[in-house]
């Protein structure tokens, strides 16, 4: 009785001890939503592979390329290297670029050698007329001064004959006070007085001197009379001056702007090196400057 009780099947469907779901429903269906009120997912189908249903089979190859390749890798740049050609260039040119242009403006400078010659001198020996009076004759252009001096001592009485004309003054005798004037001066060794007194003029309308000694003389004179032309001196000078004026307005003026300029394009520029060897030679001038001033010296001969 006992064995057939246990060889007798049961009449319900065992099912595993995981499966919990309810009585009377299948494992094999998707579970209820234990949520009441809540339906459970359903299957919906988006889209399709192709309209006809069958599966879609992807033509064509992969890569066109055969064989093994390299990988192109990103490029990555190089630290550049500090340009010292361009810092030490920046250091001395500015002092080069100075010595040149001190050696342009020393070659400008006019030699004493070369000075033209604006005065010239004449000897002449006069006489005097019947009535004592001393007449010398001159050939002077428009722009040139004249001048004299000669001795006329009498006893313990110094006496001189002097004439100054000067084209550039009115009165060229300050002390007597006429434009051309011929002046006797005498000194007393006795009285220790000295005095002068007017005793000619100079008559640009003949080109001549006239004088008369107080007291008269009758000796013939021999002296020098001196030509100078001062406006075509100073017009030569003038003319020397312009190449020198440049060279000045060079160094107070262009030099620092130039100087600047270079500093802001060699950094505009991306020469960092130049614009860093420019900004060394400020504090590097404190050394170079007495050598270039040295060296200067001794190539001019001072």
């Amino acid at each position: 009785m006992a064995d057939e009780e246990k060889s007798t099947p049961s009449t319900s469907t065992s099912r595993p001890f995981f499966d919990i779901a309810p009585e009377g429903a299948s494992s094999d269906s998707p579970p209820a939503s234990v949520m009441v009120g809540t339906a459970g997912p359903q299957a919906v189908q988006i889209g399709s592979l192709n309209a006809a249903g069958q599966p879609t089979q992807m033509m064509g190859e992969v890569s066109s390329m055969e064989g093994l390749f390299a990988f192109q890798g990103m490029d990555v740049p190089a630290k550049a290297k500090f340009a010292w050609g361009q810092f030490f260039l920046g250091m001395f040119l500015p002092f080069l670029v100075f010595f040149v242009l001190a050696v342009l403006a020393e070659a400008m400078e006019a030699e004493y050698e070369d000075w033209p010659d604006f005065s010239r001198v004449e000897e002449v020996t006069v006489s005097p007329d019947a009535d004592g009076w001393y007449m010398v004759s001159v050939v002077k252009n428009e722009t040139e001064n004249i001048n004299f001096w000669f001795s006329l001592s009498t006893g313990e009485i110094e006496t001189s004959v002097s004439l100054y004309y000067d084209v550039y003054e009115d009165s060229l005798s300050p002390r007597v006070g006429q434009r051309g004037a011929v002046v006797q001066g005498s000194y007393n060794e006795s009285s220790e007085e000295y005095t002068e007194e007017e005793i000619g003029e100079y008559f640009s309308s003949n080109q001549s001197i006239w004088f008369k000694p107080n007291p008269a003389s009758e000796e013939n004179h021999t002296f020098e009379v001196y030509y100078y032309d001062a406006i075509a001196e100073n017009a030569w000078w003038e003319k020397q001056d312009r190449g020198g004026n440049i060279i000045e307005a060079i160094f107070c003026f262009g030099g620092p702007i130039a100087f600047i300029g270079a500093i802001a394009a060699a950094f505009y520029k991306g020469n960092k090196a130049l614009g860093y060897g420019l900004l060394s030679s400020i504090p590097m001038a404190f050394i170079m400057g007495p050598v270039m001033f040295l060296l200067l010296l001794m190539m001019f001969g001072f």
